[in-house]
């Protein structure tokens, strides 16, 4: 996809500068994608704190690594748009930067509406300054616009993922539930009561009530891709949360080309379709056992697998979301 005088307009030509703090691995993904897309885009990578969020630690390296991230990519812009995938330093960055230059995307900032902490008010009124603020979820974006956010600066743009390269069929006869944030696995337990499958669970250290579920050890991710692959469903159940959960751990089950069961939540809803997989709602064990029961059934879960396969590699590929964001970015002129 070309964006050259789109590009010509902001920052003579220089292609969008990233800021993000995502692993090795999702970087790789990056420039795969870029590629794939006919993308030409620059990367600032800040420290990958993902792994404390919710730590003290966490708290203490955060600030000062952000605001690091938005005065350097401030500085090294150069006139063209900077996108930040971490929307703090983006937040920083709005109300650091001497408008108009450079331009600022923000993607997927999330504050939760009912809280009202000086934090809060520093990323909404850095948000506020952004050109364009993105979100992944419709949901997520209506929150933007009850907290006095311009929805004329607003844009849904699904996340995307990094599809396998062909479809294969469940080598076992488990369900596989992923996950830490946010999971609901007391739910779980009770729906897993009376399944035939096995339900397994990566994420949690250890579980409030197992019952039937079989709790195993953490995975580096090459492995956790391997399971998901035999897994007969990936099973995501999730707390009503105002925080962004589960998207990732959905967006991997329909790339590996397996059905996936979540709670319906506003950050999962917009990726799970009939064809693909089963929302069912919050805190409900029968709806949940329901969905498990559905998808004991070979055959249908290899349909929606396949299902599931297509639209990670379209409506929800990497590639096109990187297209998506960087055409945003350009079209950015004053």
């Amino acid at each position: 996809m070309a964006h050259g005088n789109a590009g010509a307009r902001n920052g003579g030509g220089r292609p969008p500068l990233w800021l993000v703090d995502w692993s090795d691995s999702e970087h790789e993904d990056f420039r795969w994608a870029c590629e794939a897309a006919g993308v030409e885009a620059r990367v600032l990578r800040g420290p990958a704190l993902g792994t404390s969020v919710g730590t003290r630690l966490h708290r203490l390296r955060s600030w000062p690594a952000y605001s690091s991230l938005a005065l350097r990519g401030l500085h090294e812009a150069g006139g063209a748009p900077l996108i930040a995938w971490q929307p703090i330093a983006g937040a920083l960055a709005g109300l650091l930067r001497r408008c108009p230059r450079p331009p600022l995307v923000v993607l997927n900032p999330i504050i939760d509406p009912a809280t009202s902490t000086l934090r809060r008010r520093l990323i909404l009124r850095g948000i506020a300054h952004a050109d364009r603020v993105l979100y992944f979820s419709t949901g997520a974006l209506e929150d933007g616009v009850r907290l006095g956010l311009d929805r004329q600066r607003l844009r849904f743009v699904p996340l995307g993922v990094k599809p396998t390269l062909a479809w294969r069929p469940p080598t076992g006869d488990y369900f596989l539930a992923i996950g830490r944030a946010e999971r609901d696995w007391v739910t779980l337990a009770q729906a897993a009561d009376g399944v035939d499958c096995e339900v397994r669970v990566v994420g949690p250290a250890d579980l409030p009530e197992p019952g039937p579920l079989r709790l195993l050890p953490q995975l580096e991710r090459t492995r956790l891709l391997t399971l998901m692959e035999g897994a007969r469903a990936i099973v995501v159940p999730l707390n009503p949360t105002a925080r962004s959960a589960g998207q990732l751990t959905v967006l991997d089950g329909l790339s590996a080309g397996r059905a996936v069961v979540t709670t319906r939540t506003p950050c999962v809803e917009d990726y799970v379709t009939p064809e693909t997989g089963i929302l069912v709602p919050p805190h409900d064990a029968p709806a949940l056992r329901k969905a498990l029961l559905r998808l004991s059934d070979q055959s249908l879960a290899e349909q929606m697998g396949r299902a599931a396969l297509a639209a990670a590699g379209s409506a929800f590929s990497l590639d096109r979301f990187v297209a998506d964001v960087d055409g945003e970015a350009r079209s950015i002129t004053y």
